[in-house]
C-alpha cells in the first residue's frame, strides 16, 4: 500500500518542484538572458495570468517576455489593459504591443490571430487609449501612431475610422496630441477642412505639420496669408529638415505672391541638391 501511495504522490511532487511563472519572472526581471529563456518555456496563458497579477516585478518581466514568445499575440488584450492604466508599466506594455502588432503585420503567417473579434477588440482598445485625456500625452501619441499604422492598412470602414480619430484629436487640448494627429493624417478629403483649421493652431509645430500635409497633396492647398507667413518663415529656418522643406515649398508656389517668389529664389542656394532642384522647378516671376 505504501508503494502505491508513493507512486500516486510522485506526479504532484514533480509538478510542485517548478516555481510558479510569477516567481520565475519576478526572480529574473532584470536578467535579459533569463527572460529570453523563459519566453521559450512559458505558455501565453501563464504569461497572461501574470500580467493580470499584482506582483510589480513579475508583471514588468511578463511585459518584457510577451513580445519574445511564440504565440505572444494571445496576451495582447492583457497588454492593452495595462497600457490603459494611469500607473504601472503602461508605457512598456504599449511598446510591447506595438512590437507585436508591427511584427504580425509584416508576417502573413502571424496576422491570423488579429482577425475577427480579436481584431475588433484591439481596434476598440487602441483608439480608446489615444483619446484618454487622463493618460500621459506621450502614451496617447504612441497609441495614435499604432492605431494609424494598423487602420491605414485595413478596409474602407477602418480607414474611415482613422480619419474620424484624427479629426477628433486635431482638436485635442494637448498640443502633443494635435501635433501627432496632424503628422499622421491620412490623405482623406474628409480631413481637408480640419487640417485647414489647424493652420491657425496656436502651436506653431502643429500649424506647420498641418501645412505640410496640405502642401503635399494634389491639388495643392491655397493657404491664407497668415498661414503662408508661417510657411515662409519655416523655409528660411536653417534647422528645418530637408524633407520638411520639400513638402512645404509647393504651397508658396501655389500662393504666388512676390514674397513667395523671393523665398523660392533663396532656396535655390540651399545646401541640399534636392531643395535646390525643387526650388528651381517651382521658381516663378510674380505678376
Amino acid at each position: 500500500m505504501s508503494a502505491i501511495v508513493l507512486v500516486a504522490l510522485l506526479p504532484s511532487t514533480i509538478a510542485s518542484a517548478r516555481p510558479s511563472a510569477a516567481k520565475l519572472l519576478a526572480r529574473n526581471a532584470d536578467d535579459p538572458a533569463a527572460l529570453d529563456r523563459l519566453s521559450a518555456q512559458l505558455s501565453p496563458g501563464e504569461v497572461a495570468r501574470v500580467l493580470r497579477g499584482s506582483d510589480a516585478d513579475a508583471v514588468r518581466a511578463a511585459v518584457a517576455v510577451a513580445p519574445r514568445m511564440p504565440g505572444g499575440l494571445a496576451v495582447l488584450p492583457d497588454l492593452m489593459l495595462l497600457a490603459a492604466r494611469a500607473s504601472g508599466p503602461g508605457d512598456a506594455a504599449l511598446a510591447a504591443a506595438r512590437t507585436m502588432v508591427h511584427r504580425a503585420m509584416g508576417a502573413a503567417g502571424e496576422i491570423e490571430p488579429l482577425a475577427g473579434e480579436p481584431r475588433d477588440s484591439f481596434i476598440v482598445a487602441i483608439t480608446a487609449l489615444a483619446q484618454r485625456a487622463d493618460l500621459p500625452a506621450a502614451r496617447r501619441a504612441a497609441a495614435l501612431e499604432l492605431a494609424a499604422h494598423f487602420l491605414r492598412a485595413g478596409d474602407g470602414p477602418e480607414r474611415t475610422l482613422l480619419a474620424s480619430l484624427i479629426a477628433t484629436l486635431l482638436g485635442d487640448r494637448d498640443a502633443e496630441l494635435r501635433l501627432a494627429a496632424a503628422e499622421l493624417a491620412p490623405d482623406d478629403p474628409a480631413l481637408q477642412q480640419r487640417l485647414t483649421d489647424a493652420l491657425a493652431d496656436p502651436s506653431e509645430p502643429v500649424a506647420l505639420a498641418a501645412a505640410m500635409q496640405l502642401c503635399a497633396r494634389v491639388p495643392i492647398a491655397i493657404l491664407d496669408d497668415a498661414a503662408i507667413m508661417r510657411v515662409r518663415a519655416a523655409l528660411t529656418d536653417p534647422s528645418r529638415l530637408v524633407s520638411q522643406l520639400l513638402r512645404l515649398m509647393p504651397c508658396v508656389r501655389a500662393h504666388g505672391a512676390a514674397e513667395d517668389a523671393a523665398a523660392l529664389k533663396a532656396l535655390k542656394k540651399h545646401r541640399s541638391p534636392s531643395v535646390k532642384k525643387l526650388a528651381a522647378a517651382l521658381a516663378f516671376r510674380p505678376r
